[in-house]
């Protein structure tokens, strides 16, 4: 079983110097992957379902910084580690740049790099954008489409509804072979196709740990039986809150989005992997940036190491 950490990317404690000693130890660690997501910016009169109606959106969405250039940083630093998005909302992108922006990641990573797409849910970043919300389906799937035409062999071209690319030359190519590595984040019947279709990984986003293996089985009927491909992975993200000296603790925190919830010591951590581990789940996210109790750089460069005992037990 593989275990990756969400690079520290929300909130007050961003600097240089945090993300530097985080992503350094998180790789001397033997920690599997680092990851980062994606927002544009933070509305004041937000009109998103995930707020219900209820004002603003979590505040800890106040202050992020940008997920490509943050891993391009990343990539620099470290050598062994993977890099990747979880995810980057496909409506803000357009195919062919972001095909060069990830293929030149992955190039200058050794092929470290993963490229995570979803829809999104923000109504208010799709009409900043100018994409329409009401058919971001369609046009993910033609996206993808897109994007692996991008990644292939030249000469390149595409027709379709959405996105045109005259006969042309693209670079730079993946590291190996005709794509980078993908993971998809729809958790709908149709997004499930099509990470079955298109994906090596699939999150399983806010599924327990029983929705997500049976899901997971789906994705990879889907992959074998109708596009002769496969295996997809299982990526199980998860949203921690540890009790770190220093900090106040937080027993049974309220997300603010729907994504499984650990809290406590590395203890209650390990009895949580190893469920994880026994139920079949590839590979574990472990993602810091909601626990807003963290108030200092020092505390963000320590999670490494208190997380660092989870390694073993996921590698054992």
């Amino acid at each position: 079983m593989k275990i990756g950490l969400a690079l520290p990317q929300m909130g007050g404690y961003t600097s240089r110097d945090v993300i530097k000693s985080f992503a350094l130890r998180a790789d001397e660690l033997g920690f599997d992957s680092l990851w980062a997501q994606e927002h544009l910016f933070y509305p004041l009169e937000p009109v998103d379902k995930v707020t219900e109606g209820k004002g603003l959106w979590p505040a800890v969405y106040r202050e992020m910084i940008s997920p490509l250039e943050l891993l391009s940083f990343v990539s620099a630093i470290t050598e062994r580690i993977e890099i990747g998005t979880s995810i980057l909302v496909s409506g803000y992108h357009r195919p062919l740049y972001l095909a060069k922006q990830a293929a030149t990641i992955d190039k200058l990573s050794n092929g470290r790099f993963v490229l995570g797409l979803g829809l999104g849910w923000s109504m208010a970043e799709y009409e900043l954008m100018e994409t329409p919300f009401n058919n971001r389906g369609a046009r993910q799937n033609e996206f993808m489409e897109t994007l692996l035409a991008c990644f292939g062999p030249n000469p390149v071209e595409y027709s379709g509804k959405y996105f045109n690319i005259p006969i042309s030359e693209t670079s730079p190519k993946p590291f190996r072979g005709n794509s980078v590595k993908l993971l998809g984040g729809w958790w709908s019947e149709a997004g499930m196709n099509r990470a079955a279709q298109y994906c090596d990984v699939w999150n399983s986003g806010p599924h327990s740990i029983e929705d997500a293996i049976a899901s997971i089985a789906t994705v990879n009927k889907l992959a074998s039986e109708k596009y002769n491909r496969g295996p997809v992975s299982l990526n199980y993200k998860v949203n921690i809150y540890p009790r770190l000296p220093g900090v106040r603790s937080l027993d049974n925190p309220k997300m603010p989005i729907p994504i499984p919830t650990w809290a406590g010591s590395v203890e209650d951590m390990k009895a949580e992997l190893l469920r994880c581990k026994t139920a079949g789940i590839d590979e574990i996210t472990l993602d810091m940036n909601y626990f807003e109790q963290i108030s200092a750089e020092d505390q963000w460069k320590q999670l490494p190491d208190f997380l660092g005992p989870l390694v073993d037990i996921a590698h054992s």
